[in-house]
């Protein structure tokens, strides 16, 4: 028998006929069977490409950061010229340098990979392990001899204990982690217990998730009146603390500002924040000019006030194709953050050292939480209980609070907290002018947004220096009309 080929292209499949010499007629069961098994392949490779795709890598696992280090520090210019640059053209000089060099020693290739993410317990050992299997696998299946199946059966045994105890070591060393945060132990516990289930894909967009966030605060905000002129103009006194100035930093604090940082990146980064804390000490010169003059000229730069934002569905049970069943997650630049931790550390001292911040907060306080928080109401309702009184509990619930915080009032707060000069004028320029990027199944839309960053004490302040404001006499006014024959009534005030 011999064969000779035909092709046909007919809707995607290739036909193969096979004929014998003698009759050169066509045999149709040769015909059904290679049809057959042309679609089997067509099927396996459609299945292929649905569990891979096409994404563009670069391979920074074979960087030295001894190499990446000489090369930023040779494209940028001297630490002298550097020193005179103004915050915005420095910031983007360095931005730019550290991404140029990046992709000269680590340039992108495309590859396939899987869609879904590697399980989080594998590690180099069992994957150089899982490697090894496949290759005594395939060997045995070519040689056909009983002992390379006994080394295959061998190594497949060392496999399945080596998963069992990366498994028993990564999920006991993240319950151990997360002793002192029960928000998180009981996150683990729960997706151990019952994992989320993928949610279907929906059709939604990055213009959708942008209308929706941006309509939601400015209904809120629209449905607010002007601010009272004793709101947006407080008073000062002479005998209060001040906070003209943030003081510049030393390059050793810098070095620890970035080194003890959790190694967070955010698609905004130009480099892996990993590789900037292993080079920090040999680009710290242009680091702590970075810090320093943006502290000294009251100057936030322009290039880190851009923030990437995901849309993350509330719970696995919601309906993913329901925008408002969505929450913004945003991420920021790793030397964004950097400069807020070191405007952050001054001010916040600056307050706890003056007694400026409320005593019951114990929203972003040190050694305050929830449970404290918890913690004293209860015992001030045992209390009142034990003397006979009757307690109301009033639970405010403001929607997009951080979001709704109007910029003016809340720099007219931190004026009379006694903060002005360079220090002010830094804060202000944090507030301003800054943008972010929804970004949702690779598409990306970007727009203006409001900063929340600096509003953690707003409330309290207003609560503080303004008892008799009549937003909060017209809330006493209410808790006193109030039916307080029932002892511990709760109150629940929805804003």
């Amino acid at each position: 028998m011999s064969s000779s080929q035909t092709s046909q292209k007919m809707a995607h499949h290739l036909f193969f006929l096979v004929t014998s010499t003698s009759s050169q007629r066509s045999h149709p069961i040769y015909y059904f069977y290679f049809r057959l098994f042309l679609s089997h392949l067509l099927l396996l490779h459609q299945l292929t490409k649905l569990a891979t795709t096409l994404t563009t890598l670069t391979n920074i696992r074979s960087l030295s950061p001894s190499s990446l280090s000489s090369t930023v520090l040779s494209a940028l210019p001297s630490a002298d010229s550097f020193s005179l640059m103004h915050p915005n053209s420095a910031t983007d000089t360095f931005l730019c340098t550290l991404s140029s060099s990046l992709d000269s020693l680590c340039p992108l290739t495309s590859r396939r990979v899987r869609k879904s993410s590697p399980a989080p317990w594998l590690s180099d050992s069992v994957r150089t392990e899982r490697a090894t299997i496949r290759a005594a696998e395939r060997k045995w299946r070519k040689s056909k001899l009983p002992d390379d199946l006994l080394s295959y059966h061998s190594l497949l045994s060392t496999l399945t204990a080596s998963i069992s105890a990366a498994k028993q070591s990564f999920y006991q060393t993240k319950i151990q982690s997360s002793f002192s945060n029960p928000k998180k132990l009981f996150s683990i516990f729960s997706n151990l217990l019952d994992p989320p289930t993928p949610p279907p894909p929906s059709s939604l967009l990055p213009i959708h998730f942008v209308n929706y966030f941006t309509k939601k605060v400015d209904d809120i905000r629209s449905s607010f009146s002007t601010p009272p002129p004793d709101l947006t103009s407080l008073p000062t006194t002479n005998s209060a603390p001040s906070l003209s100035s943030f003081t510049p930093l030393s390059q050793d604090q810098v070095l620890s500002l970035i080194t003890s940082a959790r190694p967070t990146s955010c698609p905004l980064d130009p480099i892996p924040s990993h590789l900037l804390q292993s080079i920090a000490s040999d680009l710290l010169p242009f680091l702590t000019h970075l810090i320093n003059t943006s502290l000294s000229s009251g100057c936030f730069p322009d290039s880190l006030k851009e923030a990437r934002v995901t849309p993350l569905l509330k719970k696995p049970t919601l309906d993913p194709s329901e925008v408002n069943n969505y929450r913004p997650v945003s991420l920021l630049p790793f030397l964004s953050k950097t400069l807020e931790r070191a405007i952050f550390n001054q001010l916040s001292s600056y307050l706890h050292r003056n007694n400026l911040l409320d005593p019951l907060q114990s929203g972003f306080k040190a050694g305050h939480s929830t449970e404290t928080a918890l913690l004293a109401v209860t015992e001030q309702l045992h209390t009142a209980r034990a003397a006979s009184l009757s307690s109301v509990l009033i639970l405010l619930d403001l929607s997009a609070a951080f979001d709704t915080v109007n910029h003016q009032i809340l720099i007219s707060s931190l004026q009379e907290l006694g903060v002005s000069g360079s220090a002010l004028t830094l804060l202000s320029s944090y507030l301003q002018n800054r943008t972010y990027r929804v970004t949702w199944r690779g598409s990306i839309h970007q727009l203006s947004w409001f900063c929340y960053s600096l509003s953690w004490f707003f409330l309290s302040q207003l609560c503080r220096r303004h008892p008799t404001h009549p937003l909060f006499s017209q809330l006493r006014h209410k808790c006193s009309r109030t039916d307080l024959r029932l002892s511990d009534r709760h109150l629940s005030v929805d804003v």
